[in-house]
């Protein structure tokens, strides 16, 4: 998988994997709560989580 957290290597199979395990019905505000819900990470660990899923379904919503 391509480094996520620079868009310009977001490829379109990152954009795929994406769908398969997100859905791009689900908004990133959606994706944010569940990100935000996950107990075993720290906050900077989600936060940084969100960062990513923002960007992937921005490179994917723009593809």
């Amino acid at each position: 998988m391509s480094d996520m957290t620079n868009p310009r290597w977001i490829s379109q199979a990152d954009c795929a994997r994406t769908v398969d395990l997100f859905g791009l019905r689900w908004s990133s505000h959606t994706l944010r709560q569940e990100v935000m819900k996950e107990e075993r990470s720290s906050f900077e660990e989600r936060t940084a989580a969100v960062a990513v899923t923002d960007t992937v379904l921005a490179r994917c919503y723009a593809s």
